[in-house]
């Protein structure tokens, strides 16, 4: 019998990376996670956004996760050197 993406579950097709799908759930976590842990996460999200951009042609929610990603490690970065942390 094969399976359709109606009979495979959400994780099934996390696993398999099917669309690009890893890419964009681990970018949407990354992003979240980012105000709180940025320069341990925010490249994750960078990462996952610019794979989503290049390889698999989700150019929006690619370029949506790279950019918000890059802005809070800047933002984090910027924090640690001027002291305000």
């Amino acid at each position: 019998m094969v399976e359709t993406d109606e009979t495979r579950s959400f994780l099934e097709r996390l696993g398999d990376n099917e669309d690009g799908l890893a890419y964009l759930v681990v970018g949407v976590v990354a992003v979240v996670l980012s105000p709180f842990l940025a320069p341990i996460v925010a490249p994750f999200a960078v990462f996952c956004g610019v794979n989503l951009y290049q390889r698999e042609g989700r150019r929006v929610a690619g370029g949506l996760i790279a950019v918000t990603g890059s802005v809070m490690f800047a933002l984090w970065l910027s924090l640690l050197l001027s002291g305000g942390l």
